[in-house]
Parts: C-alpha cells; structure tokens; sequence
C-alpha cells in the first residue's frame, strides 16, 4: 500500500528566464510528491534529472513555488536620450537584488490597463523634459490610472539635464492620484552625465532595491 506525503525540498540552481533574480546562484524551492512504499520500508530513487539530490524518491512532481509566491515589480519607463532606460536597467537589477521578480517594459509596450495587473509593485520613470514630462507619458498616466494600482507599492524615477520635475511629477500623482504606498525615499532624479557613472548605477540600485524590499 502506497501513500502519498507531499514535502517541499529547496536547492540551489542557476536562474534563466527573464523576471527571475540575476545571480550566479539562487534558491528555488519545489514541490516534490513523494510515493512511500510500507511493503518495502523504503523509497525507491527515480529522479528524472542529473542532479544529485540526496534522499530516495519514487514520483517527482516538480514545480516552482517562487512562481507562485514571490512578489514581482514593474519598471514602466520612457527614455528620449537612453539615459532614462539605462536607469530603468540599473533600478530593476536593484530591485533582483531585494529578492523580488522585476519586468522591464516601454511605456509603448503597455496598450491597456490589463497590462499593468498581475504584479505587486510599480515603478515608473520619465526624463524632465522642458521641466515636465513627456506628452506620451502624460498619457501612459491616464491610463495608468484606470489599472488597480489602489495601496500598490510605488516609486518614481528619471534622468534630467538641469532641472529635474518629471519624477515628483510622477511620484504625486502615483501617491494622491492612485491612492498607492509610496516609497520613502521619495522621487529618484538624476543628472545624465551623472547615470553611467559607478555612484549612478548604485543609487539606482539602492532605489530599486529599497522598494522591492517593501514588499517582504
């Protein structure tokens, strides 16, 4: 007589597909069905894969519960220059680092509110362009805000050459106009000469990895 007895087991193991944390090595944990034989007082070793996992398993139903549980990010952005991407790059990396799922899209890319649902946090970032934003990004905000955005985590971010509106811009509306949880760090500015430089890539860092670990 078999009995079922369900158990998590958690290895290591690189990490591929895009949205999943980009380290050399990281936890993943898996659902393992084990089948006990009473008969034979043992469990036969029946893995179908080349990893060596110690213990002795019979039935493998493999699937990745970070899937399930693990809180994810979206990083919308517009960037006229490049620069205001290459922080959208740096912020998400950032974000990885907290142990969070990230997405990375173009404000272009996100055609309806349904393509803002499914995630857990919001990230949105625009250059300053004459001390403002962008036409196409005032849009992406009206449509940002028929999504459920209502007590979502939220950060705003930019790059600018001299003044630096575009992210405070972002940030209040995100705070009074969505009703969200707004990081404390406050809206993220950053001169473009400054967004290649080591000490840019780690304060866009910090941001997103500050925001992505309000979601623990």
């Amino acid at each position: 007589m078999k009995n079922n007895v369900f158990k998590f087991f958690t290895f290591l193991a690189p990490r591929k597909d895009e949205g999943e944390p980009n380290l050399p090595l990281d936890q993943i944990t898996c659902a393992i069905s084990l089948n006990y034989s009473s008969a034979s007082g043992r469990l036969a070793n029946r893995l179908p894969t080349s990893r060596n996992l110690s213990g002795c398993f019979s039935t493998i139903s493999y699937y990745p519960l970070w899937r399930i549980h693990m809180k994810k990010v979206l990083v919308a952005y517009f960037s006229r220059t490049g620069m205001t991407g290459k922080m959208a790059e740096y912020i998400a990396e950032g974000v990885r680092l907290s142990g969070a799922g990230v997405e990375l899209k173009k404000i272009s890319e996100i055609k309806s509110e349904k393509d803002l649902e499914g995630y857990d946090g919001y990230i949105f970032g625009c250059p300053t362009y004459h001390k403002g934003l962008t036409e196409n990004f005032k849009t992406f905000l009206f449509l940002a805000q028929k999504g459920s955005l209502r007590d979502k985590i939220g950060g705003a971010f930019g790059s600018s050459t001299h003044s630096g509106e575009a992210p405070g811009i972002i940030f209040d509306t995100m705070e009074f106009v969505y009703s969200m949880k707004m990081t404390n760090l406050g809206p993220f500015d950053l001169r473009e000469s400054a967004v290649q430089t080591d000490e840019g890539m780690r304060a866009c860092q910090d941001y997103g990895r500050t925001l992505g670990g309000m979601l623990a």
